[in-house]
């Protein structure tokens, strides 16, 4: 009975540590909501705040996915179970998009944004590379996936 106990502990904890990436990872619905509806508006010091939190979510939630090998293992045994067909137009931004915040973020050859924005395409990029040729392949077949990861170069149609 203790030792079902323990391993019920231990499985749940894991389980949380992990849950937290994916709940950071579903938090970025809100983020991409609010950084679109700041496209129109001029890039003032509460916008980039804005921009700010989503790319700089995105950057860590690719860091913590590359620098933690069990958080890999996981993701691979559980991709079918969590992945879905919204998850890529949930979470990421448009190129088009991108663009007018990058075309924004110049002012007289000067950037004048945070760091994270400039390297999306770079962070995405590594981050397909963490994925099984069967993922990416599942991945691909998603309209949106695909035609918002080709855009950023990601993946080649």
């Amino acid at each position: 009975m203790k030792t079902i106990l323990i391993l019920l502990i231990s499985i749940s904890v894991s389980s949380c540590r992990y849950g937290v990436t994916y709940s950071e990872l579903s938090a970025l619905k809100d983020k991409k909501q609010k950084v679109e509806s700041i496209l129109s508006e001029e890039l003032n010091t509460k916008n980039q705040r804005v921009l700010r939190d989503y790319f700089k979510a995105v950057k860590e939630i690719i860091y913590d996915f590359s620098t933690n090998r069990s958080m890999q293992s996981y993701m691979h045994r559980k991709f079918f179970r969590y992945f879905s067909e919204k998850i890529c137009s949930d979470s990421l931004i448009s190129k088009e998009h991108y663009d007018v915040f990058l075309s924004k973020c110049k002012v007289n050859d000067f950037f004048i944004c945070s760091e994270e924005i400039k390297f999306l395409d770079v962070m995405l990029k590594k981050a397909s590379t963490y994925f099984t040729p069967k993922e990416l392949s599942a991945i691909t077949q998603s309209k949106n996936c695909k035609r918002l990861l080709s855009s950023f170069g990601v993946i080649n149609e």
